[in-house]
């Protein structure tokens, strides 16, 4: 999906990204969920686990994510970093990470209400009509900060977009493979005498009725 809003979306023309951008932004889709165990950041700072306690409860799995992925990638035989420049390779960190930790939902509603205010200053209406307008070409700086606006936005609405999927049963089947995950992490929580989460409980959770709240109030 990243890929497609990149190309059909035209925002790698819209956007000036360039191609250390580009490989940034693919290579957080491709990490954005790097050694998942199933729980979610509400199930980690509950338990007290030892990721919660190394990101300091912010944006657990994100900061566990960007984190090991990025460590994986610095081993010699992966390090596909190490013929770029230095800056190239701050470039791309800066934009890896930051694509990465936009993916909590936690961060949903603020960042959604901040872009919304960004598209009626900047009178952007749907499609691509002026888009362009986001870029910030005021400096380097502004120009930077408003791409990763951006690209940060991709990843994420690509992140929650299964339901736009056209081919329905494959929408309820990734559907019903995370609400496995979802009653798995109830089932523990219920072991460790914790709160279950939101949709985490197998007993009550309706998950037609809870799709339709996801795909009209975050989809």
């Amino acid at each position: 999906m990243v890929y497609i809003m990149l190309t059909e979306g035209k925002v790698i023309e819209s956007f000036e990204l360039d191609k250390i951008d580009v490989l940034s932004l693919m290579v957080g889709a491709v990490c954005h969920d790097f050694a998942h165990d199933g729980f979610n950041n509400a199930y980690h700072v509950n338990a007290n686990t030892a990721r919660s306690i190394r990101s300091l409860d912010q944006s657990v799995q994100e900061h566990y994510h960007a984190a090991e992925a990025f460590q994986l990638m610095m081993n010699k035989k992966n390090n596909f970093l190490d013929h770029m420049t230095t800056e190239d390779v701050r470039t791309f960190k800066r934009r890896f990470i930051g694509c990465i930790m936009a993916t909590d939902m936690a961060k949903h509603a603020e960042d959604l209400a901040t872009f919304k205010r960004k598209l009626e200053l900047k009178n952007v209406n749907k499609g691509l009509q002026n888009a362009k307008e986001l870029l910030d070409h005021t400096s380097g700086k502004t120009k930077f900060e408003s791409q990763q606006q951006v690209m940060e936005l991709v990843l994420h609405s690509a992140d929650v977009s299964v339901p736009c999927r056209p081919d329905f049963e494959l929408v309820r089947e990734w559907t019903y493979l995370l609400f496995d995950e979802f009653f798995c992490q109830g089932d523990q929580e219920l072991k460790e005498s914790l709160s279950v989460s939101f949709l985490c409980d197998r007993k009550t959770t309706n998950v037609a009725k809870s799709q339709n709240g996801f795909i009209s109030f975050i989809v």
